[in-house]
């Protein structure tokens, strides 16, 4: 009786890891399809840089981010976002070869052509749907930087800040022309990469993650325009107390020819700027200080005449510090003779509406800084960075200077981007930003 007990028990069990196995492998095997599915024909041929967000693995992510803090999600409003796309495994967002890198571009497949018009009347702003023949429809914001269009099966989107012309491309996109295949070179770094986010463009690949308390990104790229000599810099030191540190230890390379800037009757041009710089500069946030402001209000006296009434007041502003090394003497008679500096040293409110600032040269270096009396440190240190920038949203919100950027940022901690020399054409970077809850996954920290 007993070996027939066993017998039975023992064919159950096998039973059931049967079935979990099998229902093991059809997930695997589902997921595998997405995958590939996602990358065929959804990719223009002229794509430069690629971004990939991997869907599948974001979901599986929040899943077991659920599991893990059921009581974090528990009572959180679950609007359901009824879009009319079939989200593939992999969404790719890119620029194209023959537009401006502010062009970006991006296609999905279609489940349900009426929810989508709804989801970009409702969500998107876009109203107005016209025609374009061939069965496609187009829709284009009113300030022209997002245009959408569709067919019965694909929608093809385009964001630009240049208000470029992007239907050729998205026409491409709707028709199924001048796509990469699957096998092509530039999305061939991209299959291997089992993260969250990959990006790839000529040569230069990274990845990012969402983690629990973090969001991670790494990778490589080049700017053409930085000259970085050596893989050691100096910086100075900071106060410790600053709630955000930048510097940058680079040279920009000489011909590089840089459009006029016009700031309210005032021109700069960033050539005749940039030849006083000497390959250094930083910015600090530090604390508080007072400026003094005048206040303008008009009266009527006895006579009933209307008379200016000058008053002043206290104002209690970020005390922000940049140095810059440079031909300081020099750089400071051309402000002062271009008029965006006046002789007693306020920079012109035309240029820099916000606080007080104020310019002075030392030796070797240029300063900016809302703080009048500032004596700035020439105590250096060594650093493996040539760009670092940290930010501490605790101590930054802490200034209470900032209401508008402490409703995003009252979920994080503290952000460090820094950046390292690893060949001429080639640099190396990092990002952490760090959310307050460290036991979040911080996509969901996110919303």
């Amino acid at each position: 009786m007993k070996t027939r007990k066993n017998k039975l028990l023992r064919g159950g069990v096998t039973l059931i890891l049967t079935g979990v196995v099998l229902i093991l492998a059809s997930a695997y095997g589902y997921f595998k399809f997405r995958e590939y599915k996602s990358y065929q024909e959804v990719i223009h041929a002229e794509a430069s840089f690629i971004v990939k967000i991997d869907v599948d693995k974001i979901y599986k992510t929040m899943v077991l981010d659920y599991l893990y803090n059921p009581s974090y999600y528990r009572g959180k409003t679950d609007d359901e976002l009824k879009t009319g796309l079939a989200i593939p495994g992999n969404v790719f967002i890119y620029t194209v070869g023959s537009k401006s890198c502010q062009t970006y571009f991006c296609s999905l497949p279609i489940a349900d052509v009426a929810v989508l018009k709804q989801f970009i009347k409702q969500r998107l702003g876009v109203n107005t749907f016209k025609n374009a023949g061939h069965g496609i429809t187009l829709a284009t914001s009113k300030d022209g930087k997002l245009t959408v269009a569709f067919n019965l099966k694909t929608v093809a989107v385009a964001y630009t800040l240049k208000n470029e012309n992007v239907i050729d491309i998205l026409t491409d996109l709707l028709d199924k022309k001048n796509l990469l295949s699957d096998k092509d070179q530039k999305i061939a770094s991209l299959k291997h990469a089992n993260t969250h986010l990959a990006y790839a463009f000529k040569e230069y690949m990274g990845t990012g993650e969402f983690k629990d308390g973090v969001i991670y990104l790494n990778g490589y790229f080049n700017f053409n325009d930085l000259d970085v000599q050596g893989k050691v810099f100096t910086h100075r030191v900071f106060d410790k107390h600053a709630s955000i540190k930048m510097w940058l230890n680079a040279h920009l390379l000489n011909g590089k020819s840089y459009s006029e800037i016009q700031l309210k009757g005032h021109r700069i041009y960033p050539d005749s700027l940039l030849k006083y710089y000497q390959g250094y500069l930083d910015v600090e946030f530090a604390g508080i200080v007072n400026q003094i402001d005048t206040v303008i209000t008009y009266e009527y006296n006895d006579d009933f005449e209307k008379e200016e009434v000058r008053s002043t007041r206290i104002l209690k502003v970020p005390r922000i510090i940049g140095t810059s090394r440079a031909q300081s003497k020099s750089l400071l008679n051309y402000l002062i003779r271009e008029g965006l500096l006046d002789t007693v040293g306020v920079i012109s409110k035309q240029v820099f509406p916000l606080y007080t600032l104020y310019g002075k040269s030392d030796t070797g270096f240029f300063t900016l800084s809302t703080d009048k009396n500032i004596k700035v440190t020439t105590v250096s240190e060594k650093s493996p960075y040539f760009f670092y920038l940290e930010m501490d949203f605790n101590q930054l919100n802490g200034l209470r200077q900032f209401p508008l950027l402490e409703k995003y940022t009252k979920r994080l901690d503290i952000i460090r981007i820094k950046a390292t020399n690893v060949g001429k054409e080639k640099k190396y970077f990092e990002m952490d930003l760090n959310f307050k809850m460290k036991n979040i996954n911080a996509l969901a920290q996110l919303f």
